[in-house]
């Protein structure tokens, strides 16, 4: 089954999914992975939501001017 993507300048549910997905997931890795390099385990929530919202933004925006595409599985 082919799926075609969101349009130019529009995005849809799954776009918007996916950025929630990539927003947390990379800011929430990317703050504790710095964190364990100075040696010790600490959760600044403020440089957390800082960074999941500038992904989000960066991702969606991509998304946002990105033409559609037909997406095939592998087979």
């Amino acid at each position: 089954m082919t799926t075609i993507t969101s349009s130019f300048l529009s995005l849809n549910i799954r776009d918007i999914i996916h950025g929630l997905i990539m927003a947390v997931g990379g800011a929430v890795l990317g703050i504790i992975t710095g964190s364990l390099q100075t040696g010790n385990l600490t959760f600044n929530y403020t440089a957390i939501w800082h960074a999941a919202a500038t992904a989000a933004v960066v991702y969606l925006g991509k998304k946002f001017f990105t033409p559609s595409q037909q997406v095939k599985p592998v087979q």
